[in-house]
């Protein structure tokens, strides 16, 4: 396993080190294994999806809402 030595600021030093304790953390090299897993192999959302998303938003502020047992019938044909 190869090391990476990082310079961080006092203030960042600070956050980080109450961050890793609330998320409990043992280690700076626990810490920045994970954030680096995180940016290295998060999934990014896909622009149709992104679109898609948006434009639910978009109804939901416009008030064009349907109820459970209103998308429920339609697509199950019933509504119990």
């Amino acid at each position: 396993m190869k090391a990476h030595p990082v310079k961080i600021p006092d203030k960042m030093e600070e956050d980080l080190q109450k961050y890793m304790k609330e998320l409990g953390y043992a280690s700076f090299s626990e810490f920045a294994r994970d954030a680096i897993r995180d940016k290295l192999y998060k999934k990014e959302i896909k622009p149709e999806f992104e679109k898609k998303i948006k434009e639910g938003l978009e109804d939901v502020e416009e008030g064009n809402v349907h109820s459970h047992e209103e998308v429920k019938e339609k697509f199950s044909g019933s509504s119990e």
